[in-house]
């Protein structure tokens, strides 16, 4: 008898734990590489308002105020973006865009912020 005779049934167990290890990799590939792309937009926000609670004294209520307008800021910064990119839009036509955000943002502000808050950040941004 020999112990190095291939048969049939060989192959089509090594050819399963081939396609075994091929899925199992792909999927924590997946897994992975969905880990690690998820969007950071909510850890800008989070910056974008610890800085501005640090730089401009705010206070806990406020900080719940103006944390989903500075979300929703950046949600549609990202928008505006991402049509720039697949409109393939004009420079002037994005900073058009932009700047109508930042006023309609700093509009939400002000109603949160005292109006010293309010002045040392637009002075800052």
């Amino acid at each position: 008898m020999n112990k190095f005779r291939k048969s049939n049934n060989s192959v089509a167990v090594f050819g399963s734990y081939k396609m075994f290890w091929f899925i199992f990799l792909a999927g924590l590939l997946a897994i992975a590489g969905s880990f690690f792309l998820q969007p950071k937009r909510p850890l800008i926000a989070e910056y974008i308002v610890a800085k501005m609670k640090q730089e401009l004294g705010l206070n806990d209520k406020q900080v719940g105020q103006i944390t989903p307008v500075i979300q929703g800021e950046i949600q549609q910064m990202q928008i505006i973006m991402a049509q720039a990119r697949s409109q393939k839009a004009e420079h002037e036509a994005v900073k058009k865009q932009m700047s109508k955000l930042h006023q309609s943002t700093e509009l939400k502000l002000a109603q949160y912020l005292t109006p010293q808050q309010l002045a040392r950040w637009k002075s800052s941004n």
